[in-house]
């Protein structure tokens, strides 16, 4: 490895790399809490875009710009587990991305109507810096890592024209949705590129406390935006008992959706990355690929349940209103289910019963209103939650018993 202050013609003269032990080891920083801020706007940004025009054609616009702006905060993260983000050049990195960001962030409301090119453009100039900032920030001291960022880098390469002609069509979610697959396809391929190969899994092994940290924290501020959008109708609410009846409902969905993450599934990720052998493939699999289901269950729920809110005085559950109420918890439930799953092999079995219910509710749209299908599934999640806390306290409770000396 070469020193860390000899002059060379590429990359950073000195280590920028996150220190490997020490309190600063597997910390999240300040510098990121900071650059997190950004990304309340953009979940805001998403959930206006699916309340304002209920059609397909903006479900489908959300979930893409969703995806997008996802991949550019996680792939961010992976850049900060490696990079200190305490040293001068890696706060420039984050200061511009969080500029960059704020312009994502206030174009998507436009992309549907002629405003794509801002938003294409500055996330393909994103997705360019980032790695080739950590190419040359790691390739003098810690050439194993920075060569992942070759591969990486050439993979951005192939999807950012995707992102730019589409700006300039008439239906830029056809291009979009290619252009996503390219990036989502990176990770699973382990960024194959012909000649060079793929990267190696060895290569990909990071500080998994830090990195199941990040996440969760995003997941809170995805909750925080369901908070702030029952905050927004309160005022509104409090002459009318059943407008209050159904923020209540959207206030409990949100605490569950809290308990049915955090009670369990952050610990037991936590647990499983710090001790794992590649922790690679745990932050590729799970929280990666995994938590962005969570994420979007998450920022589908509060659109769902600010537009039930409009329609609380109503008999009966338009079907679009019913499928995302219903779609939200279906999103939520598997996607905690796949999360727990891909770290471990015990059941879960009141995910899949709920899913099933939750579905089941679909037919009953036409004659329950918003307001009883909102506590119906507020109702499917609580039992989900307490029924987990159940079983997890039969599980610490045979393990303790099967660690006892025998005749105590």
């Amino acid at each position: 490895m070469l020193g860390g202050h000899r002059t060379t013609r590429f990359g950073f003269r000195t280590d920028l790399h996150r220190p490997d032990d020490g309190e600063d080891a597997d910390r999240v920083g300040y510098m990121e809490l900071f650059f997190d801020l950004v990304f309340v706007y953009a979940i805001t940004a998403l959930t206006q875009l699916l309340v304002h025009e209920q059609t397909w054609h903006r479900l489908l616009a959300t979930v893409l710009l969703g995806t997008a702006i996802w991949w550019t905060w996680i792939s961010t993260g992976w850049v900060t587990n490696w990079l200190d983000p305490n040293r001068g050049p890696v706060r420039g990195l984050l200061i511009s991305l969080m500029a960059a960001s704020l312009v994502l962030s206030g174009t998507i409301g436009d992309v549907l109507h002629g405003g794509g090119a801002a938003f294409a453009i500055t996330l393909v100039v994103m997705n360019l810096g980032r790695p080739l900032f950590a190419l040359l920030a790691l390739w003098q001291n810690r050439r194993d890592d920075a060569a992942n960022f070759v591969n990486l880098t050439l993979w951005v390469v192939a999807s950012a024209p995707v992102w730019v002609i589409g700006a300039f069509t008439a239906e830029p979610l056809l291009w979009w949705t290619l252009a996503v697959v390219v990036d989502l396809l990176g990770p699973a391929m382990l960024y194959a590129v012909p000649g060079l190969g793929h990267t190696q899994y060895h290569a990909w092994k990071i500080r998994g406390a830090h990195l199941a940290e990040r996440v969760s924290l995003f997941v809170l501020i995805a909750l925080g935006e369901s908070i702030a959008l029952i905050g927004e109708h309160i005022a509104e609410a409090l002459p009318d008992p059943l407008a209050l009846v159904s923020l209540t409902a959207a206030f409990a969905h949100t605490v569950l959706l809290w308990f049915l993450y955090f009670d369990r599934s952050e610990s037991l990720g936590s647990r499983r990355i710090r001790g794992a052998d590649q922790t690679g493939a745990i932050a590729r699999n799970t929280y990666s690929y995994t938590a962005a289901l969570l994420v979007f269950g998450i920022v589908l729920s509060a659109g769902a349940t600010d537009i039930a809110f409009e329609q609380a005085v109503e008999a009966s559950t338009p079907l679009w209103t019913a499928g995302l109420l219903i779609g939200a918890n279906v999103v939520c439930l598997s996607a905690n289910l796949l999360f727990r799953l891909s770290l471990s092999n015990a059941p879960f079995r009141s995910h899949v019963p709920a899913v099933l219910v939750s579905l089941a509710l679909i037919p009953l749209h036409g004659v329950v209103s918003p307001l009883a299908m909102e506590w119906a599934l507020v109702l499917v999640l609580g039992v989900v939650v307490v029924a987990d806390a159940v079983s997890a306290r039969r599980r610490d409770t045979d393990e303790g018993n099967r660690g006892r000396p025998v005749g105590l």
